[in-house]
């Protein structure tokens, strides 16, 4: 499946209004009972799973492509992409308008503040907030 251009939804995934998923010659997998707010955009150029039962508030941006930028001279659109992917887990919640970048996994049972710039993978159990995030705390199991 990791080589397919495919969107799967689980059982009861809801995604609001406004919402843009594009798979991009990869995949987004979405887990059961996740709630994707409005005006959400998921691009799956190296691929994204998220994981169950989680919540994904207004306007955040999951981005699983990054664009090269060391060839100087050349325009930036015209430049390499690359792609390693994105995993969030089970029971994440990532908070409005966060920005979660490619080769991120986010562990199970955590949080992303709203208006987090997430570029590094995050642990289970930790809330992260900030620009770039941060931990702030570990969380119960």
């Amino acid at each position: 499946l990791a080589q397919s251009k495919l969107i799967h939804l689980a059982p009861r995934v809801r995604i609001n209004n406004y919402t843009v998923i594009k798979p991009h010659n990869a995949f987004v997998r979405i887990g059961k009972g996740t709630i994707i707010g409005e005006s959400c955009v998921i691009y799956g150029h190296g691929g994204i799973t998220i994981g169950d039962n989680c919540l994904i508030a207004p306007n955040v941006s999951i981005m699983a492509i990054e664009h090269e930028y060391s060839e100087s001279g050349k325009l930036y659109f015209n430049q390499p992409l690359k792609f390693k992917g994105i995993k969030i887990g089970n029971n994440v919640w990532i908070g409005a308008s966060a920005t979660i970048l490619d080769g991120v996994e986010i562990g199970d049972n955590s949080i992303v503040g709203a208006g987090s710039v997430v570029r590094k993978s995050v642990p289970a159990n930790t809330l992260v907030a900030g620009v770039p995030a941060k931990e702030i705390k570990k969380l119960e199991p």
